[in-house]
């Protein structure tokens, strides 16, 4: 019989199996189409009694690294998703966000100044260590949060061998930032035997926007055959700009905000302040050398540069100024003045810029000496980011007591984050991972620092005629002095108001073993733990009115005297006698130990089948935290806190997996699934203070977090290629957070930032049957989010409700390309992302009982043109 339709028989055969089996395979490699994921495309193979080897398996199917030894993905006992470079070029992958919309139980989000956030599994925190770590090869680069605008660094998306997402805890191998996972972005290695390259441009255009551009390359291959190799690679991308900063004044409609986003208040524009301001350009270098001395020997150094800058870093709008429907955005650009009533701010920017560059040398040996593999990675990490953000909106509510900004006035805060991380690790493996006993022991050792500074610089505090009780030419100092002098007990200093430096320092030494035993040619035990020691130091440094410990808050008494001691008014100056001011200047240090075990059970069916099962434990230690200005106080009293709390403590939890693996009908079917439970206790969380528009770290109530994740890669035709991935993800809180009688958090509240319940990725692409050496092909990726949980401020049993706010709602973006691959090297594709321009409110937000709203949502409807070769 003629199959006219194409459709494979082998796919045909398969489905009865398909019925009974629930898993996804990750990806698969096909000549034709180009791959979406990246598996191996096999041939039909009987069951046998015993599995075969990697090496028995055909060529195609991807090689990671998520266990620390090579092994192909389909048999890792591990719920892991790897992307090659094809699959990224392939699916429009720009950035970490992109990435995390092909993955199932990943979730990104951003926040205010520049900061972003990722869960795996609802495992994230925008406070405290890092719950997921971010590898570049094997340097973990993620951060702790720090002050208030420390945010991770990630590599452009180029010249990478592939990016690894592995779920769930990870810290038996990857050490404590991997408490709900980890991601690993590789780059590729120089070639003893070959050369190779890869190149990329792209032009594109943002509707309501401006123009976006990048071009790369990468080469490699011997300088001398089998004993030294070369890979070098450089990267520009220029981001266009969607978000327009306009000039004009705002005038309130309701006070309160309760008339909504739009309706609040209106703003009469009198011109723009720069058009697309929030546009970014990216620069990145990479060079590695590998020299093998002898057969069994090999030294590879290489260094990563990699710039980043953001003209205005500002990625929220105001709703009453922008239109979703045209994907027209803007936001304000406040001018200050200089008169009576203003001073000068020193080195003033007009926009938010953001600085973020960082350098990665590193110096890999690798000595291969029979039975065994010894492997030393030795990396210095070193980061320097300054970003400045308008506080203007913020002072003015919090010093002045206006809901909006007034002509002329204007706050600014620099922030400053510098990152130095020196990482030693040495293994010992077995170099045949497919061995009855595989194994791997090793030893790390990582000494990093993190400096977060932050200076405010507002412009009218001394126009401010009432603060508290202070008022104007009032107690304590009298006539001549503000209500802010009078409040605080002394002015600005060069400035500024509000000044902080705190210092971390951490090292980790750490021993880590695993262990894979064959019970049986298809049952396999996995063992492993790691033991570390860990050791926690840091320094505050504080000054500015702000954070003055002294201040007389416009009371005639010796500040902190209670009983009031009384003082004549005008008897002191300001900062002098009992008004000198003070600060909370400290630091402390701490120690812990954290075990974290791992185990594991694995039946591998046969050739096409895995079931897997596993118990792992993941860890993060406690911190410090930045003080708080004073003006927080009050509301910190009636939470039953003396102050500030300078520290905060660990948390941990224990994660349950059950997952499968199966490949049916030739390859043409490819399954993966995991399902989890996981248990998070004393969870680092941020708790909000409506009052100073600040919050804290405190170690809230115990969470849970259920879900699973199904990938399903089929092939029904030759030519068409179909993929869907599915993610469900319940993280809550077990039990409610109760300050002093206030519920900060309630029971069944959803865990922040632990993203949409479900998540579906669907994608299809189908190659047109041309023929010869051209393969034109159509392709379609669509993301949905379900309407995300009630947590925080949309939680309306918490003392920071506000009736305004709601979750972020079910959205969908869908994107597409056209093109083709031309002499199986080079791609030309015209692609449309955001097809249907939506733009849901995916950050919506303000000050509880203020009318100015702000949001974020998707790049606009953006069109442009790739082409890509690899040769």
């Amino acid at each position: 019989m003629v199959n006219w339709l194409g459709i494979r028989a082998d796919l045909l055969a398969g489905t009865t199996m398909m019925m009974a089996v629930a898993g996804t395979a990750h990806a698969q490699t096909k000549a034709s189409p180009p791959p979406d994921h990246d598996t191996v495309q096999a041939e039909p193979t009987q069951p046998s009694e015993q599995p075969p080897s990697a090496g028995e398996v055909a060529a195609g199917d991807i090689v990671v690294t998520a266990s620390r030894q090579s092994q192909l993905l389909s048999r890792v006992p591990l719920s892991v998703s790897a992307f090659t470079q094809e699959t990224l070029d392939n699916q429009g992958v720009k950035s970490v966000a992109d990435v995390q919309r092909l993955t199932p139980g990943v979730a990104f989000s951003q926040g205010g100044q520049g900061t972003t956030n990722i869960s795996v599994r609802g495992i994230a925190s925008s406070v405290g260590a890092a719950t997921t770590a971010i590898y570049i090869d094997d340097t973990p680069v993620q951060v702790r949060t720090l002050g208030f605008s420390a945010s991770n660094p990630y590599p452009t998306i180029f010249d990478l061998q592939r990016v690894e997402v592995l779920r769930g805890p990870q810290g038996t191998l990857f050490g404590a930032g991997a408490e709900g996972g980890a991601i690993r972005f590789i780059t590729p290695q120089p070639d003893l035997t070959g050369y190779s390259g890869y190149a990329r441009a792209e032009v594109a255009t943002t509707q309501s926007g401006a123009a976006s551009y990048e071009a790369g390359a990468a080469v490699g291959g011997p300088l001398i055959a089998d004993r030294l190799a070369f890979r070098l690679s450089a990267f520009f991308r220029h981001s266009g700009g969607y978000i327009d900063k306009i000039i004009g004044t705002p005038s309130i409609v309701d006070r309160t905000g309760a008339a909504g986003p739009t309706d609040s208040l209106h703003f009469d524009k009198t011109g723009t302040g720069y058009a697309d301001v929030n546009w970014e350009n990216t620069t990145a270098l990479r060079g590695a050398l590998t020299w093998a001395p002898t057969d069994n020997l090999t030294i590879t150094p290489a260094l990563f540069y990699q710039k980043r800058y953001v003209h205005d870093a500002t990625s929220s709008f105001w709703p009453e100024t922008s239109d979703y429907a045209s994907g027209d955005f803007s936001t304000p650009q406040w001018v200050s003045t200089i008169d009576a009533d203003h001073i000068a701010i020193e080195n003033e920017p007009l926009y938010e810029p953001l600085n973020d560059k960082f350098l990665l040398p590193s110096l890999n040996v690798e000595w291969d000496f029979g039975g065994a593999r010894l492997i030393s990675n030795t990396s210095y990490f070193s980061r320097r980011q300054t970003f400045t953000s308008d506080y203007t909106t913020i002072y003015e509510r919090i010093y002045a007591g206006r809901s909006v900004p007034v002509p002329g006035d204007r706050a600014i805060t620099f922030f400053g984050n510098d990152q130095d991380n020196f990482v030693q690790e040495v293994r010992l493996q077995a170099a045949d991972p497919d061995a009855r006993f595989n194994w791997v022991v090793g030893a790390y050792f990582a000494d990093t620092r993190q400096l977060a500074t932050q200076e405010a610089h507002p412009n009218f505090i001394y126009s401010i005629p009432k603060l508290g009780a202070a008022v104007t030419d009032g107690a304590p100092f009298g006539p001549g002095y503000s209500a802010f002098v009078n409040y605080y007990g002394i002015g600005l200093i060069d400035g500024v108001s509000y000044k902080s430096r705190l210092r971390v320092d951490e090292q980790h030494l750490a021993g880590f073993a695993q262990a894979d035993f064959k019970i049986t040619d298809r049952l396999k035990a996995t063992v492993g733990v790691r033991v570390e020691r860990a050791k926690f130091s840091y320094d505050a440094r504080y000054s500015g009115a702000n954070l003055n410990q002294n201040a007389p808050h416009g009371l005639a008494c010796v500040p902190n005297s209670s009983p009031c001691v009384p003082v004549p008014v005008g008897a002191y100056a300001p900062g002098e006698g009992p008004f000198a001011p003070a600060y909370g200047d400290g630091g402390s240090s701490s120690s812990e130990t954290p075990v974290t075990p791992k185990f594991g059970l694995s039946y591998q069916a046969d050739q096409n089948n895995l079931f897997y099962v596993s118990a792992t434990k993941g860890y993060r230690i406690g911190g410090a935290q930045s003080a708080l200005p004073t003006l927080c106080n009050a509301q910190l009293a009636e939470l039953g806190f003396t102050g500030s709390p300078a520290t905060y403590k660990s948390d941990s939890l224990w994660s349950y997996e059950a997952g499968a693996k199966s490949r049916l009908a030739g390859g043409a079917i490819n399954l993966a699934a995991s399902a989890f439970y996981i248990r998070w206790r004393n969870i680092q969380t941020s708790v909000s203070l409506s009052s100073c528009a600040n919050s804290f770290v405190a170690n809230a109530a115990s969470a849970s977090s259920r879900g699973f994740d199904v990938q399903v890669n089929l092939n029904p035709l030759d030519s068409l290629s179909l993929n869907l991935a599915v993610g469900h993800t319940l993280a809550k809180f077990d039990e409610p957070l109760v300050l002093s009688g206030k519920t900060t958090i309630t029971e069944g509240s959803a865990v922040p930032n632990s993203g949409a319940p479900w998540t579906v990725t669907a994608s299809a692409q189908y190659m047109l049957p041309v023929g010869g050496d051209i393969e034109p092909f159509i392709r379609g990726d669509l993301t949905y989010n379900s309407r995300q949980r009630r947590t925080g401020s949309t939680d309306p049993g918490t003392i920071s409700y506000d009736p305004m706010m709601s979750p972020v709602p079910e959205n969908t973006l869908f994107n597409a390309r056209v093109g083709g691959t031309f002499f199986d090297r080079i791609s030309l594709s015209l692609f449309m992302d955001n097809v249907f321009n939506a733009h849901p409110h995916l950050g919506l937000s303000r000050s509880r009982g203020q009318p100015i709203y702000t949001d974020y949502t998707f790049r606009p409807r953006t069109i442009g043109v790739t082409i890509s070769s690899n040769f």
